[in-house]
């Protein structure tokens, strides 16, 4: 598993293929230009770019990703910027505020199917790791 940290330039999409862009100003970046995140930076979020409808009348009801809901997952236990963990593809758990479909699988749906989308995390970098 990799542990490369996540910046501004890192690919964040939800299970739709919309895109998280988050903003960050923190003084430690890769390439100058890409600045590292935290908590706060991705769940500041909104996701574009969604292809998920949103349909209140389907069961369950379905929603297209806005912002990012949650981070579960995902922050160093050994970088900090400003005292505050970096976000790290190690593990990496965070879910949107869209509603995702019923699963189509046979009845009973697996345990722990998550009808919230998840954002998925590609660090786009292999410089600075973090884990």
């Amino acid at each position: 598993m990799s542990d490369e940290v996540l910046t501004t330039a890192s690919g964040l999409t939800c299970d739709h293929r919309g895109t998280a862009t988050p903003a960050a100003t923190h003084p430690l970046t890769v390439g100058a230009t890409a600045v590292v995140l935290t908590q706060a930076d991705l769940l500041a979020a909104g996701v574009t770019a969604c292809v998920q409808v949103d349909d209140s009348s389907s069961a369950p009801p379905t929603k297209k990703c806005r912002k990012v809901l949650q981070l579960d997952a995902g922050m160093s236990t050994c970088l900090t910027v400003g005292g505050v963990p970096v976000l790290v593809t190690t593990g990496f758990l965070a879910v949107t505020d869209g509603l995702n479909k019923t699963p189509s699988v046979p009845p009973p749906a697996p345990p722990a199917t998550p009808l919230s989308a998840r954002l998925a995390a590609q660090a786009g970098q292999t410089v600075l790791k973090g884990a």
